[in-house]
């Protein structure tokens, strides 16, 4: 993701105790107004893209005036909803606008799944076409495309081309590997997803550690009114950086990355954007790149790489998944069906696992199946029924006989727990 707006600065101001100084940050200034004008389109926009562009425009205007100011943003017809500021919310808002103005009927999964300008525009046709068909009336014009459908992936190139912007192991070779920590030594630990569900839990077991000095919370994305957010944990040993796992480097300004590069000792890739309803190339920047980016931070000195994976993988893994398999081979075609959230951890996995072995990363990957907690969202359906399940003494009931199986439920401390450990354990393995 290009930045929208860099503003140059000396230095970072800091507290006496040498940590970032959140409230000097705050208050540096962002200078001039945003236009969410389009700047040199890469082609001319159609009668159809220019009407759902000045949608778009409407509906993230008030959101980006209030997180940037100084620059323009850019949309064409390649643009995503979800890459120029949209959100689950803001799309809501924008299906509302689409109907009024447009005068269509589109589902919430129909724009989630045509989520780029020029899918949405035939999208719109294509229910125009339906509408008029059935009204015995002239269709749209054949100018706006065929009819959407998902794009088919070569996966094996996919991976490949992302790893293929890791440094190669020709240009690293004079940086020092890992070195041994001395006795009174502590670990420093690279954490993102610390202000989800299980990152705070992750976050309060790390800290209570002995073993760890540091733990730096990358990619803390801002609220919605653009304020910097802070972790639930209280703890000198955190430090926090304000981001996006969309972000180049995560956010993080190019003396924070090489440092964080030069001066930890494990990373845990706690955090994702989890959404059923976004399509892979919607989730492949928060969830893909930003792994790839975490291992161009670990690659300098093979730092070991922890990922938070999710069971989901196994609805495209061919062979059983509960057994400790790797996430290839896969069903390609599953892979280009299936929800673009269990795509992208799939890719994820894939990434990690071809960069362990051509560039000797450690890595450990962790799918997690249904997570409890006392303090589990709202907005985590399972999480909710199990929750009223207990307060109700019911269960809800299942309407197809045919269904079978079984739910793996565990709690948050017992996954913690066993990730802690195991980290603390890879910080000995491999030399920290």
């Amino acid at each position: 993701m290009k930045q929208t707006v860099i503003v140059s600065r000396k230095a970072v101001p800091i507290t006496f105790n040498g940590k970032t100084d959140r409230a000097a940050v705050d208050s540096i200034s962002v200078p001039g107004p945003l236009s969410l004008k389009t700047t040199n389109p890469t082609r001319a926009l159609n009668r159809w893209e220019n009407s759902i562009r000045e949608i778009w425009e409407e509906v993230l205007s008030s959101r980006m005036l209030h997180n940037f100011e100084g620059s323009q943003l850019r949309i064409d017809h390649n643009s995503d909803f979800f890459q120029v500021g949209g959100s689950s919310i803001l799309m809501i808002k924008l299906k509302y606008l689409l109907e009024m103005r447009l005068r269509v009927k589109i589902s919430m999964p129909e724009l989630f799944h045509t989520s780029s300008l020029s899918n949405m525009v035939n999208l719109v046709a294509d229910v125009k076409a339906v509408v008029n068909e059935n009204n015995s009336s002239p269709t749209i014009p054949s100018f706006l495309g065929p009819k959407n459908i998902a794009p088919i992936i070569n996966w094996d190139l996919e991976i490949a081309t992302i790893v293929d912007e890791l440094p190669q192991p020709t240009e690293i070779h004079s940086i020092p590997s890992r070195s041994s920590l001395n006795g009174s030594e502590t670990l420093i630990i690279v954490l993102t997803g610390a202000t989800g569900f299980i990152g705070k839990h992750l976050l309060s077991f790390l800290v209570e550690s002995p073993k760890v000095g540091q733990v730096h919370c990358v990619a803390i994305r801002p609220d919605a009114s653009g304020k910097p957010r802070h972790v639930a944990v209280d703890s000198d040993k955190i430090v926090e950086y304000t981001g996006d796992l969309c972000e180049f480097n995560l956010g993080l300004s190019d003396a924070q990355f090489v440092f964080l590069s030069e001066h930890s000792h494990i990373i845990i890739h706690n955090g994702a954007d989890v959404s059923l309803l976004k399509t892979y190339q919607s989730l492949r920047r928060a969830n893909v790149i930003s792994t790839l980016t975490l291992c161009r931070m670990a690659v300098l000195r093979r730092l070991p790489v922890h990922q938070v994976s999710t069971a989901s993988v196994a609805k495209v893994i061919q062979q059983k998944p509960l057994l400790d398999v790797p996430a290839s081979p896969a069903n390609a075609e599953l892979l280009n069906t299936v929800d673009g959230y269990a795509a992208s951890k799939w890719a994820s996995e894939a990434l990690l696992t071809k960069i362990a072995v051509e560039s000797g990363i450690p890595v450990y990957i962790y799918r997690l199946a249904h997570v409890m907690g006392e303090d589990t969202s709202e907005l985590d359906a399972v999480g909710m029924m199990t929750k009223y399940a207990l307060l109700l003494h019911a269960l809800s009931r299942i309407r197809e006989e045919a269904i079978e199986g079984q739910w793996d439920f565990v709690v948050v401390e017992t996954v913690v727990d066993d990730l802690v450990k195991l980290t603390m354990k890879s910080a000995i393995d491999y030399g920290h």
